[in-house]
């Protein structure tokens, strides 16, 4: 799904390339996308439902992203920091799996 999200949304992935990130806009993940399932769909002319997607990529070459470059490394308090701290998990564990891995790391070491 990465090539479909550069083509669609290039927005949301300039710092993976070397550019200036900026705030991307809200979208839709078009989630309808996700639940397509071609098993036993013979009948359907694939290349007329996604269409819109299929010329997107065909002209994907006229619409290559030019921005700015970016130099060094994020500031904690960059617009684009703060955002992404605002919306993203940091940790994923189960309640309490933290507390059971340091607990692991102390024995190990031989601190009690």
């Amino acid at each position: 799904m990465l090539v479909f999200l550069i083509i669609v949304l290039p927005d949301r992935v300039l710092r993976q390339f070397g550019f200036r990130q900026g705030i991307p806009q809200p979208c839709d993940n078009e989630s309808i996308l996700h639940k397509c399932d071609l098993r036993g769909r013979h009948d359907v002319d694939w290349t007329t439902r996604h269409g819109d997607y299929i010329r997107r990529w065909s002209s994907r070459r006229e619409h290559i992203v030019r921005d700015e470059m970016a130099i060094g490394s994020l500031g904690y308090h960059d617009p684009y920091m703060v955002w992404y701290r605002s919306i993203t998990i940091r940790f994923l564990t189960r309640t309490g799996s933290f507390h059971k891995l340091l607990a692991m790391y102390y024995c190990i070491r031989g601190y009690t």
